[in-house]
């Protein structure tokens, strides 16, 4: 076969790593289904699996992982996606099981380990996603190879034990995470009051339902203040740009990202959208809405883009623990799918009391980003307005914003009550590039 001819099928079916994650999973299964019967329908069946496989699979998991956000976005808990994310899982370990007509019987609980440490894998897969290894869709493709993989492993006679050992680890961290899930779900239930608030998000662009959550928070939970920080540019972004996964231009002072010819098709780069204002931009909305909502004194906005660029939103966290140390913290998110990664990072660093808010109201940053008005705040409607007319936006501190050229802040005499950070920021907004001002 011709190097074009090659170059045709890897384009054909392996698009993308989740394609080659897929086809790693069950080549393992497959070749021992067929090595453990000589018959040609042993063979035939190894083949079918392995194809259908590697093409499945990843659409599976795509659809999986949409729907435990979709229980999520109801629920606003940890625990009911989990338990759907688990059964989920088990159901391509079965079928593999069945279709390589490997006999789990001959090892007792064989077949409850593999669920298990299918789900437990899949926790892992998540969890590191959540860290900015990965994304969601590929590396739960990845976990059924580990678990795949294994399942020769346990079922052989002489490597039964190391196998089982193996899917017992897995079960125990899905076990786990259960239980964390759930002490968490408790929290958000049972609590004290007072302490301090932490806000996490892209607010791309803030809008009324985030304003409500604070002043709701700060009321119910009885909040001596909130620290908000918003996203710079999302890890997943910035990884898929370097690899040539994405592009980006800009529309009415937006990047707009679109896929590239090397974008994997099962990947969903745009889990809150593919239109997103610069960071110092949302920065300044939310301090504005902030003021229009008259929160300044209560709520503040963090600026610590570099802290987010070397440590996410992890190092976000532990700054504001470092400046109220033996405070109780509350961490206010909303249900949605970016909402609900923020709510993973609180439970992942740990000591902070979720907030959860379910959402069921029609406020959408993407429609408002898709022209919508009346959902915001009135200073952010009104940079809404002029942006889309290509007019530059003077706000009330002196930052302007031009939607075709740069945008610049003036220097203040005195900063904002609203505003705690660590350097002046400077962004032109044309080009996406940030420097601190001396």
């Amino acid at each position: 076969m011709t190097l074009s001819g090659l170059e045709a099928i890897r384009r054909t079916f392996f698009r993308g790593r989740t394609t080659v994650y897929a086809a790693i999973s069950f080549a393992g299964v497959a070749a021992y289904g067929a090595l453990s019967s000589a018959s040609g329908s042993s063979l035939f069946s190894a083949i079918v699996l392995f194809i259908v496989g590697m093409l499945l699979l990843p659409w599976y998991v795509k659809r999986c992982v949409a729907l435990e956000d979709a229980v999520n976005l109801r629920t606003g808990l940890l625990v009911p996606g989990r338990i759907l994310r688990a059964s989920a899982s088990s159901l391509p370990v079965v079928a593999s099981m069945l279709a390589a007509r490997i006999d789990v019987t001959v090892v007792p609980w064989l077949g409850f380990l593999l669920c298990a440490g299918s789900a437990g894998a899949q926790a892992v897969a998540s969890r590191l996603a959540y860290r900015g290894f990965g994304d969601r869709v590929s590396n739960s493709v990845a976990a059924y190879a580990y678990t795949l993989w294994i399942l020769p492993l346990a079922h052989h006679p002489s490597s039964g034990l190391a196998g089982i050992a193996l899917l017992g680890a897995a079960a125990s961290v899905f076990v786990l995470d259960l239980f964390s899930g759930l002490r968490s779900d408790i929290a958000s239930r049972s609590h004290r009051k007072g302490g301090v608030g932490i806000f996490f998000g892209t607010f791309n662009p803030v809008h009324r339902t985030h304003i409500d959550i604070i002043r709701t928070a700060i009321c119910e939970r009885q909040l001596d203040r909130v620290y908000v920080h918003p996203t710079t540019v999302p890890k997943l972004h910035r990884d898929a740009i370097a690899s040539g996964e994405l592009q980006y231009d800009y529309q009415d002072g937006m990047r707009v990202y679109s896929k590239t010819e090397k974008a994997d098709p099962n990947k969903n780069y745009f889990p809150t959208g593919n239109m997103f204002y610069e960071y110092v931009v949302r920065n300044e909305l939310l301090k504005a809405s902030i003021r229009d909502a008259g929160l300044d004194g209560a709520v503040y906005v963090l600026e610590l883009p570099d802290l987010y660029e070397r440590q996410g939103f992890f190092g976000v966290a532990r700054h504001i623990k470092s400046l109220h140390q033996g405070s109780l913290f509350h961490g206010l998110h909303g249900s949605d799918p970016g909402g609900m990664w923020v709510r993973n990072i609180f439970e992942a660093c740990g000591r902070i009391v979720p907030y959860p808010v379910p959402r069921k109201d029609a406020i959408s940053a993407t429609a408002i980003r898709k022209g919508a008005s009346g959902m915001t705040t009135p200073t952010v409607e009104l940079f809404l307005a002029s942006v889309r007319s290509g007019k530059p936006f003077v706000f009330s501190n002196g930052f302007e914003f031009k939607p075709g050229g740069a945008s610049k802040r003036a220097r203040d005499a005195t900063p904002s009550s609203s505003s705690v950070g660590e350097t002046e920021i400077v962004r032109t907004a044309s080009v996406g590039q940030l420097r601190s001002s001396p």
